[in-house]
């Protein structure tokens, strides 16, 4: 159970009420724990980093992402949604040097036009209306590990 509690106050600030609420949370529990299971039966030995398929043509995938993961070359993932292209940008940085470093994702289209430059590049304090404050942009946060812009189209 989770229990969440609040004081009513009059305008004048005298109490005059509360309101208590209780949240059975077994259910989520229960979901959260098939969910745990089904995570690890998909990250089991047989698979790589995260990925199924033991199709020669999914074995070649993984030769692939490993030699590439030993170079320091951009890469330029291409595919449809949903046919594991953040799956593959993962395994690139968790087999190479960078590791250690940060896996910072980026969805471009989510990000205001107007504020691409500044959340990608970052900005100093009064740079513009609204800098209130010096920020990295996320390139900067992906030093010493790999930044992964997804959404990002050609205009």
């Amino acid at each position: 159970m989770f229990k969440n509690a609040t004081v009513l106050k009059s305008s004048e600030g005298k109490i005059i009420g509360g309101v208590e609420t209780l949240t059975d949370l077994s259910e989520a529990l229960a979901r959260e724990a098939v969910i745990s299971d089904l995570r690890q039966e998909l990250g089991a030995k047989d698979g790589f980093q995260s990925m199924g398929g033991k199709s020669p043509a999914m074995q070649k995938i993984y030769e692939l992402i490993t030699s590439i993961a030993e170079s320091d070359i951009p890469v330029i993932i291409y595919g449809e949604s949903g046919t594991g292209k953040e799956l593959v940008a993962n395994a690139l940085h968790n087999l190479s040097d960078r590791k250690k470093g940060p896996f910072v994702k980026v969805n471009c289209a989510a990000l205001n036009e107007s504020l691409l430059e500044s959340e990608l590049f970052g900005h100093v304090k009064g740079a513009f209306t609204g800098a209130i404050k010096t920020r990295i942009g996320r390139f900067e946060a992906a030093h010493t590990g790999d930044i992964f812009l997804t959404e990002a189209t050609a205009v």
